[in-house]
């Protein structure tokens, strides 16, 4: 319990100080569940790209899937959108179901944002959208066409491609 605290005591220096990223990189690799939210906010904030990619391979490390959860909300906020995509890439594993519920949300920014991340995760996420698609929300369901419309486009253009 004293290195967590010594950990958290070097997340208070400056973002591109050397004890801020080793203390990063210590919580990543400790496996830690209580690291989760820390990892979270850093791989969402921080000013260092290479602090957020450490982070984003802590919350893998840890290996719960209530990080793509945690992340996934981060696109409720319009400043942190860019940064949830590329985590949300890196944690596709957990991203798909928190990212379908967002496709709910009273916020059409919040709708587009989980379209758009649903679609960068790919062709397999295409099975999560059908439940949706049948559901009794006509925002979600718009929502998942779109996200389907956008699969089919980007699966048609690479069709294309591989056969020129």
């Amino acid at each position: 319990m004293l290195w967590f605290r010594l950990v958290w005591l070097k997340l208070k220096a400056e973002s591109d100080s050397p004890e801020r990223s080793g203390a990063i990189q210590k919580l990543a690799d400790s496996g830690d569940d209580r690291a989760m939210a820390t990892l979270v906010k850093v791989a969402l904030t921080d000013e260092v790209g290479q602090n957020r990619e450490t982070a984003i391979g802590g919350l893998k490390n840890i290996g719960d899937p209530k990080a793509g959860k945690l992340v996934a909300r981060a696109l409720r906020h319009e400043s942190l959108r860019d940064n949830a995509f590329a985590a949300l890439a890196e944690l596709q594993n957990w991203a798909g179901e928190p990212l379908i519920e967002m496709l709910n949300d009273d916020d059409p920014g919040v709708r587009k944002a989980a379209v758009k991340a649903l679609v960068e995760l790919g062709p397999r996420v295409a099975k999560l959208l059908g439940p949706v698609l049948q559901g009794t929300s006509d925002v979600a369901r718009q929502a998942a066409a779109d996200a389907l419309r956008q699969l089919e486009g980007e699966s048609q253009a690479s069709v294309r491609t591989e056969a020129e």
